[in-house]
């Protein structure tokens, strides 16, 4: 194996470590972190304990020269400005009834069980006999037992409609009266060959 091989093996791993979601990213470092303490505790339960901590340390230095990366860039000046869409997602949850927004997009009829309700299942590709839909009021949850499919209101649209979650949310953050802002950026963008200021 040659040096130009092994650093194009090297630069292939860490570019496809930027294509991974900072979640994925952070529990990659994670469980390097307790393998490493592992080996130094029982290094007889490895087969080349020296090897692999080797190979571990190297890769916790892409994982973490990564994070370095999306921290620089965070503060980049072309850096879009990115607000947290998970506040924007709670206050939908918060302002959307779930049993009045199926009553109102599915025409279905719900009777009260309890602390539940329950009617037949609305979705298009479950043909129901029995109220095995319920919804939660307290939780904000639904499930059918039919189908044996359940989540919250913004799964209950990707269901209904066979739409993409970023749908789910516009749809009920319009039901909802929720303005979402799109993410702006600041300083100079280019854009294809014109530059907008």
């Amino acid at each position: 194996m040659t040096l130009s091989h092994t650093a194009s093996q090297a630069y292939r791993s860490v570019a496809i470590l930027r294509d991974l979601p900072l979640s994925v990213l952070e529990a990659a470092l994670e469980c390097a972190d307790w393998d490493l303490a592992d080996i130094d505790t029982n290094p007889t339960d490895w087969s080349h304990p020296q090897e692999t901590s080797a190979f571990l340390r190297l890769r916790r230095e892409d994982f973490d020269a990564e994070l370095d990366r999306r921290d620089r860039l965070k503060h980049h000046p072309l850096a879009p400005v990115l607000q947290d869409r998970r506040a924007d997602l709670d206050v939908i949850r918060e302002r959307v009834d779930l049993v009045t927004f199926l009553e109102r997009q599915t025409a279905s009829v719900f009777i009260k069980a309890g602390t539940q309700y329950r009617t037949n299942c609305p979705l298009p590709d479950h043909l129901d006999n029995t109220p095995s839909f319920v919804v939660d009021p307290t939780r904000q949850k639904w499930f059918c037992h039919g189908c044996l499919r359940g989540g919250d209101a913004f799964t209950f649209v990707q269901e209904l409609l066979n739409c993409t979650f970023r749908t789910a949310v516009d749809l009920l953050a319009d039901d909802a009266g929720v303005t979402r802002p799109r993410p702006v950026t600041r300083g100079r963008v280019r854009v294809g060959s014109v530059r907008v200021a």
